[in-house]
């Protein structure tokens, strides 16, 4: 596997783990694409660019609020923010701004 490919996977994992320790939500790469899938179509609300390639959103699922942090050179996921006021604490430009 290249490593482009293993910082990949590492990406993701660390992302299901972060949905586990903040959201007690215990979420399969299956349900994570998913996810991905409908940042990538618009149909979760922007919060925050918080890099050059990285993006906070906010999103419903399985009855909860969540706060995805997509990569765009990854294409990912990355991990989960424990709310909005900490994405925009940390955005280079947010909602807020």
């Amino acid at each position: 596997m290249s490593d482009r490919g293993r910082h990949f996977d590492r990406a993701r994992y660390h992302a299901m783990k972060r949905a586990w320790e903040r959201f007690g939500l215990a979420i399969g790469l299956g349900e994570l694409r998913e996810i991905e899938q409908h940042l990538v179509a618009g149909d979760y609300r922007w919060i925050a660019d918080l890099s050059g390639f990285c993006m906070a959103y906010e999103a419903d699922f399985r009855q909860r609020r969540i706060y995805p942090v997509f990569n765009g050179r990854l294409w990912a996921i990355v991990t989960f923010l424990p709310s909005e006021a900490w994405a925009c604490r940390f955005a280079i430009r947010s909602i807020r701004s």
